[in-house]
């Protein structure tokens, strides 16, 4: 049997003034089949982040951990909130490592290759790396060494607008998945789905393209890369019209453009 390779997405929380491990301030993976981990780090720097206004702002509300505030509305303290929720996954580093080295090594269902995704995400590799002190030697071979950025597929795709992340950003467990949610429009985009017979036409390649409320207008945004045959710009198309908020999709002879060989309206109205 050929194992599918694992794609896990990594999001990361943290001070951006301090790369050391006491800048994380929590880590989240998530992979295809929704297997996920998530910690909050014991040893985070609190104090510091009382200088952070954005992490106050959009990040601490999430956490267990709450802020207190003077008579003119300044943050003045900041401490572990033990009675929130999720104060269970308030860990040691040390933990976490462990706990991320087993995620890695042992996955509950098979799978081939680990390919890691991140968006945006220089910042999240090395904060896992940071684990074990930037050390590759010291790492866990099941750990990667090197990521994939879904901005960077986006841009390879045309740099199309991406769906919108409906609640909890800033949250690295739902911000992780969010990222799922992305690579797979993503895949869809680039016409990795496509299945059935190749039809090749004499005329050349196909394009698609998309429909979908923009603001005070709708705007057709059209996947950059062309597709070899109809049969892939058609599941492609296909693929595209059940995605959240497109309204039509479209495969079309490449050389003439205007020529439609498959228009499908949008499952959401």
């Amino acid at each position: 049997m050929t194992l599918t390779d694992r794609r896990v997405y990594l999001d990361c929380e943290f001070d951006p003034k301090n790369l050391t491990t006491t800048g994380l301030i929590s880590i989240a993976v998530t992979d295809q089949h929704g297997e996920s981990y998530y910690a909050i780090n014991a040893a985070a720097d609190l104090q510091a982040l009382l200088e952070r206004p954005f992490i106050i702002a959009h990040v601490l509300p999430w956490l267990p951990i709450r802020v207190t505030y003077d008579a003119q509305d300044k943050p003045v303290g900041i401490a572990w909130d033990l009675d929130h929720p999720d104060a269970c996954r308030i860990l040691d580093p040390e933990r976490i490592a462990d706990d991320l080295a087993d995620f890695f090594a042992a996955p509950a269902i098979p799978t081939g290759n680990t390919q890691l995704y991140a968006y945006y995400g220089a910042q999240d590799l090395n904060r896992l790396h940071q684990l074990w002190g930037g050390d590759w030697n010291q790492m866990p071979d099941v750990i990667p060494r090197w990521f994939t950025d879904l901005k960077a597929i986006a841009v390879s795709l045309g740099d199309p607008e991406l769906p919108e992340q409906s609640h909890r950003e800033h949250d690295a467990l739902a911000d992780a998945r969010h990222d799922r949610v992305l690579h797979d429009f993503l895949l869809t985009l680039a016409g990795t789905a496509a299945a059935g017979p190749n039809i090749v036409s004499d005329e050349g390649s196909f394009l698609v393209r998309y429909w979908k409320p923009g603001g005070r207008r709708t705007t057709w945004q059209t996947v950059q890369t062309p597709f070899d045959t109809s049969t892939a710009a058609v599941t492609a198309a296909e693929r595209l019209a059940g995605m959240d908020g497109v309204r039509r999709a479209q495969a079309l002879q490449a050389r003439t453009v205007t020529t439609i060989i498959r228009d499908i309206p949008g499952v959401t109205r």
